[in-house]
């Protein structure tokens, strides 16, 4: 936050054959989660989900947990 205001990044374009989180719970049409404490350590729980470093660098924080569901809608037949 930057006083009352939240932080904004610039636009971030995750590519969509990455491996990132956010693609994955979108490609397998289901909620994707998980938490450091389901793993060994952190590089662990990095390595099995790799968050795009520039992402990474603007939260300026380790993720420790993550949810997501970007579901693609499908296309209506009219």
């Amino acid at each position: 936050m930057n006083g009352d205001q939240p932080l904004i990044s610039e636009p971030i374009q995750i590519p969509r054959t990455s491996q990132a989180p956010i693609w994955f719970s979108q490609r397998t049409a289901r909620v994707v989660s998980s938490e450091r404490s389901d793993y060994g350590s952190i590089s662990e729980f990095e390595t099995a989900h790799p968050f795009d470093p520039r992402v990474r660098e603007f939260l300026d924080f380790s993720i420790h947990s993550f949810i997501d569901y970007r579901f693609q809608q499908a296309a209506k037949n009219n």
